[in-house]
């Protein structure tokens, strides 16, 4: 099992458009069945921010997170992610089964 996690930075200030757009998107990667447990929100500010916003799922293997990144849903959000000029951290770890 895989453990894709992606930690975002906002280049500029969100508008509500903004937000409701990436929400939006965040949301569609949840039609996209190779994602198991996706988890996604802002941060939740306990601790000194080091991100915006965060994103975890889990795939079964390699080929899976692959068909994940293809898929349109995976597309629309990293088309709106560039319009907010996001950075992002990403990583893949072996995760629990």
């Amino acid at each position: 099992m895989i453990l894709h996690m992606v930690l975002f930075k906002w280049g500029r200030t969100l508008t509500t458009v903004d937000e409701k757009n990436l929400q939006g998107a965040f949301e569609g990667l949840r039609n996209i069945p190779e994602a198991r447990h996706l988890v996604h929100g802002p941060d939740l500010g306990i601790r000194p921010r080091t991100c915006d916003y965060a994103m975890t799922a889990r795939f079964e293997d390699a080929d899976a997170l692959a068909r994940y990144i293809e898929h349109p849903a995976h597309v629309a959000v990293v088309a709106a992610l560039g319009a907010v000029d996001a950075d992002m951290t990403i990583a893949q770890i072996d995760g629990p089964r």
